[in-house]
């Protein structure tokens, strides 16, 4: 178990209560935190969590507004690890106490060029300093919060309040959304990226809290696709039964299940899983097998 006591674990959700619930106990049962905070708009007795009930936060301003402005007020200890209930811990071995030496460390995004790639809010590591210093009047929009902290306020927090983001290597270590991890990662976020880490009875188990939003989503349709280019036939159909039984006019949905029905080897002539970045064949398999890839995922294609 690993110890992580400047670190408060901390969930804001007042949408997916069970699924948020969910991926609290996955990283309570990896690390031992400081506290364990879960803010939302029900009230729950949870023994070993510490509940903080507010108004519903109806849409993602508000999320943003609450994370931003006022989730600080909350934070006793050094340092907050916020997750989403579709990010956890995967591998606390890759835990290094450098993490601590930033102030914000999230998983790179892939797309900026400017050198302001880390990153990713839905597992990131934030300081309480960093939380002081959002409280700043100069901080005043933030529709995406992760957005504003690492982009559009980054060099003005960096300026003016000394704020450390992590460097690409270090959130390499610590996270990986959509872009392809060098090894295994601390955490990570991404619903379309559960294929790596849930076999079936825990697919099932996430299908049964999902909402019909969630089901209905571009990442679940991307969970069924990855599923199903490994030809885990059975895994992806499952997934797009209950994409169409939340809707029932999802075309994307009604063809992978034909396709899957109708050609159980038709998965193998598909793509490597979209998402990530395809590995090569001698790296390590991002399934934390501990085997190559062209031995491990890579041998299924």
């Amino acid at each position: 178990m690993l110890n992580l006591s400047r670190v408060t674990l901390c969930c804001v959700d007042c949408v997916n209560h069970e699924l948020a619930l969910a991926a609290i106990g996955q990283c309570v049962q990896k690390c031992a935190f400081a506290r364990v905070l879960f803010v939302t708009d029900r009230a729950y007795e949870i023994d070993g969590i510490d509940v903080v009930r507010i108004p519903p936060l109806a849409s993602r301003d508000a999320y943003s507004h609450y994370v931003v402005k006022e989730l600080g007020a909350h934070i006793r200890t050094d340092f907050v690890l916020m997750i989403q209930w579709d990010g956890f811990v995967i591998n606390p071995a890759a835990w290094s106490d450098a993490f601590l030496d930033y102030d914000y460390i999230g998983a790179r995004w892939g797309w900026p060029d400017d050198g302001h790639a880390v990153g990713n809010g839905g597992f990131s590591l934030r300081s309480a300093r960093l939380l002081r210093a959002l409280a700043d009047p100069h901080v005043a929009e933030y529709p995406i919060e992760d957005v504003a902290i690492c982009r559009t306020y980054r060099t003005y927090l960096e300026a003016a309040h000394g704020i450390r983001f992590a460097p690409d290597a270090v959130a390499d270590q610590f996270s990986f959304e959509a872009t392809y991890p060098k090894g295994q990662p601390f955490g990570f976020h991404g619903l379309f990226n559960f294929w790596l880490f849930f076999q079936r009875a825990d697919i099932a188990a996430f299908l049964n809290m999902a909402t019909p939003a969630i089901l209905g989503s571009l990442q679940c349709m991307q969970l069924a696709k990855n599923l199903a280019d490994l030809q885990r036939n059975d895994e992806a159909a499952m997934v797009a039964n209950r994409i169409l039984g939340a809707h029932p006019g999802h075309a994307e949905a009604a063809r992978l299940r034909a396709r899957l029905a109708g050609s159980p080897s038709a998965a193998a002539a598909a793509p490597t899983p979209t998402g990530i970045k395809a590995a090569g064949r001698n790296d390590p398999c991002p399934c934390g097998s501990g085997k190559r890839y062209k031995a491990c995922h890579g041998a299924l294609a």
